[in-house]
């Protein structure tokens, strides 16, 4: 498939209008304070780091299809490798390609500041992407607005405008437009929001060349507007829930983009913690997520959980996944925590299982294929004085693959945030879809150290790719890098600060 010059020239005007658009945004933001106010109260978080990772992408290969022995559509060279064969034509597959190394350099600013007015406060994070190598994903766009909004409280109303981001019974998400809390019927707080809604993980309009890029399928026009209302209540501290409703829109209110609802409750009874939470999908008419969790101290060093789950994937309507009706399960788990304080080790221990749901194929390729799955696993904690290690295992096996491994680290601290150990991991995969199997074993070091003011984090590893039953891929050995460096400033609001903003 190409591309042409007209849509690419589209595209990058596409880009750069949206990055006008939050640069303007935060200008907004800037002014929207009153002029001659200087900041009482601010807080700042800076981060730099630097990633890089060798890559080994797969290339297609083939030979002319009289030259590979035997018939049908699937033959195997003489090599072992297994390669799809036209009549007449080529035969071809998949192999190892040249290693090559990616490096991205991410740009990171938390700021939250009060500028004397009593209630008011400003809040950003962004993202840049300036120096990362151009195949590292979401590297183009240099700039990124996570967050950037003013929050303004007075009695007990609680408002917030610009984009702003979301964490509820739905999951997380971010959207464009104004949010208000009312806390003034105890034990009740009722929330409203609304505004541009923006696509979960890409933070960024329906519209934005980012969605077709990532789902090619998707044709959509018009942007989405956001609306949803959440009540919280509470009983003392042993009870506490929540419910939300949300629905989505195009922007010319012809057609519905998502509409769902979510219940959660927390409680305490006596001894025992009890977690519930659904969610519920009004346009297939389905709940797609159940969730219970039940957790008994059986002794004071001794606890028990068990949990419940029925999940079944959500894809919003204008996307066509959700046309192929993926399959959902049910699954239980239980686990055991003890705890020996005297030894300073924690040990976990636990497994689940999970049946799925019919997917009504027809065809005699996927008899024989399972429709459930288990896992197992185990852990252990361990400190003593500034000596520490942990490590944890864990097998899960389903239809259509399975993994199997752990990890294991030790280390020692040297006091306030300096740290360091050295950190093995091993994982083998394989599934019942494809040919062979894959084993992933490494070692490196991971860090942190204060240096004045900054805080450096880092780790480097090495680490082994090998294969089974697949001889089209090469075994070879990834190195992975990571350095970060954080910065913070600021101060905090003070009784003076803020009277000061009153002219007192």
């Amino acid at each position: 498939m190409t591309t042409s010059p007209g849509r690419l020239r589209h595209v990058g005007a596409s880009r750069a209008r949206w990055i006008r658009r939050e640069l303007v945004s935060l200008v907004v933001l800037a002014v929207a304070i009153p002029a001659g106010l200087e900041a009482q109260g601010y807080s700042a978080n800076v981060q730099a780091g630097v990633a890089s990772v060798e890559l080994r992408p797969l290339v297609r290969d083939s030979v002319p299809e009289a030259t590979v022995p035997g018939q049908g559509l699937l033959r195997r060279l003489p090599s072992g490798i297994v390669a799809t064969c036209i009549p007449g034509e080529y035969c071809r597959w998949y192999g190892s390609g040249t290693v090559r190394s990616l490096t991205t350099v991410t740009q990171e600013i938390h700021v939250a500041a009060w500028p004397g007015i009593r209630g008011l406060a400003v809040h950003a994070h962004l993202r840049g992407w300036y120096g990362s190598d151009g195949q590292w994903p979401l590297s183009s766009h240099k700039l990124e607005v996570m967050t950037a909004y003013l929050s303004y409280d007075i009695s007990r109303f609680h408002f917030e405008g610009g984009r702003q981001d979301r964490y509820d019974g739905l999951g997380y998400r971010n959207y464009d437009g104004l949010s208000a809390r009312w806390d003034g019927l105890e034990p009740l707080s009722l929330e409203a929001y609304g505004g541009w809604y923006l696509a979960p993980n890409l933070d960024a309009p329906l519209t934005s060349s980012l969605i077709s890029d990532a789902d090619p399928l998707a044709s959509i026009n018009d942007r989405g507007l956001v609306f949803g209302g959440e009540i919280r209540a509470h009983a003392g501290r042993r009870l506490s829930g929540s419910a939300v409703y949300q629905r989505v829109i195009r922007t010319d209110r012809l057609a519905l983009y998502s509409e769902r609802a979510a219940l959660t409750a927390h409680a305490f009874l006596g001894p025992a913690s009890v977690d519930l939470s659904g969610r519920y999908d009004f346009s297939f008419q389905q709940l797609d997520q159940v969730h219970a969790r039940v957790s008994v101290p059986i002794r004071p060093t001794l606890d028990l959980t068990a949990e419940y789950r029925h999940y079944r994937p959500f894809f919003p309507l204008w996307t066509i996944w959700g046309a192929f009706n993926p399959v959902g399960y049910d699954g239980g788990s239980g686990s055991l925590a003890w705890r020996v304080p005297s030894l300073g080790l924690d040990l976990q221990a636990g497994g689940g299982y999970r049946w799925y749901e019919n997917s009504n194929t027809a065809g005699g390729n996927l008899a024989g294929f399972k429709d459930t799955g288990w896992r197992a696993f185990g852990g252990a904690n361990w400190a003593s004085d500034d000596w520490f290690a942990n490590g944890r295992y864990q097998a899960d096996i389903g239809p259509g693959a399975a993994d199997m491994g752990g990890d294991l680290s030790a280390g020692r601290r040297f006091g306030g945030k300096s740290w360091l150990a050295l950190r093995a991991t091993s994982t083998r995969s394989f599934g019942e879809y494809r040919l062979g199997d894959q084993r992933l074993t490494g070692a490196g070091l991971i860090g942190s150290a204060p240096v004045g003011d900054l805080l450096f984090t880092g780790s480097a590893g090495f680490y082994r790719l090998s294969y089974t039953d697949r001889p089209a891929i090469k075994d070879w050995t990834q190195f992975r890098m990571f350095v970060g460096v954080g910065y913070h400033f600021g101060s905090e609001p003070t009784v003076a600060s803020v009277l000061k903003g009153y002219g007192q």
